[in-house]
């Protein structure tokens, strides 16, 4: 008989990524509820959303999708 593994941590759904325009190598997992948009990380320290007010997508997915409905 072949054995399973026995982990037993949460499992994780899989998250498709989405690389940003203007920074292809980066991700977008941050928003900007300034602009309603997801952003990447340069974007948020470096790019024209600095100055916004922004949240990794994971802390604001609640607020996220209330703008949706």
């Amino acid at each position: 008989p072949v054995s399973q593994p026995s982990y037993t941590g949460p499992k994780k759904a899989y998250q498709p990524t989405y690389p940003c325009a203007d920074h292809p190598d980066e991700d977008l997992t941050y928003f900007c509820f300034t602009c309603n948009r997801p952003i990447c990380p340069e974007c948020a320290i470096h790019g024209l959303h600095r100055d916004h007010e922004v949240q990794t997508t994971r802390k604001a997915i609640k607020q996220i999708k209330q703008l949706l409905v």
